[in-house]
């Protein structure tokens, strides 16, 4: 009897000793894939980690960040640029993974966030191409100044619109207005509407001359 229990220990510390060998060999085969850049050879290796040894830390959290990070590869080469940030920003937050992937992951959401931000001044460029190119008329100016005052209720309702005249400032044109108050005790406000961005300037006296829309 004896003899039998020292014989079935010592096969156990033998299947201990293969499943450890098997393990540390799966981990650093899937390392050694990440780092000549063959991700999905390395995902087989830790996958195959986890099967020598089941729910380890270690190798699940570099299974997963080598996940996100494929992910976040092919999203970038799509240019899909929001599913390629996240992806990259969990395999960065995965602290018990690869360093190597981590830096790598930091260039893909660096290159992220350049082609977002070089998007932003795209279209924040377009958009101000558009607005210097509106050249409103004297009645869409009119326009613009009705629309702003049904947006400011404390303006109350105003009397009348008059036309003044149109003044060329710097290569634009301000088509001037008086606008009559609900008050009759007070001025009229006199308003300049620049033609090129439908920009309202309050040049009634004693207000500062800044756009109000």
């Amino acid at each position: 009897m004896k003899k039998l229990l020292i014989t079935s220990l010592f096969i156990i510390v033998i299947l201990t000793g293969c499943s450890d060998e098997g393990y540390h060999n799966a981990i650093q085969k899937g390392l050694d894939y990440i780092a000549i850049e063959e991700y999905q050879k390395a995902e087989g290796a830790f996958e195959l980690a986890l099967e020598e040894k089941k729910q380890d830390a270690k190798a699940t959290a570099l299974l997963s960040q080598t996940s996100n990070y494929l992910e976040a590869l092919t999203a970038h080469e799509l240019d899909d640029i929001e599913l390629a940030e996240g992806k990259a920003q969990d395999v960065i937050k995965e602290t018990e993974g690869s360093e190597a992937l981590i830096k790598k992951a930091e260039e893909i959401l660096s290159a992220a966030q350049a082609t977002t931000t070089a998007d932003a001044v795209t279209n924040h460029s377009e958009t101000m191409n558009e607005d210097m190119n509106i050249d409103l008329t004297i009645d869409e100016a009119v326009e613009e100044i009705e629309r702003l005052w049904e947006e400011w209720e404390q303006l109350g309702p105003y009397t009348e619109i008059e036309y003044v005249g149109t003044e060329a400032k710097d290569g634009v044109d301000y088509h001037y207005f008086y606008v009559g108050d609900y008050d009759d005790d007070l001025p009229p406000y006199y308003y300049g509407v620049n033609s090129s961005n439908g920009k309202i300037y309050d040049y009634t006296e004693g207000y500062a001359n800044s756009p109000l829309n």
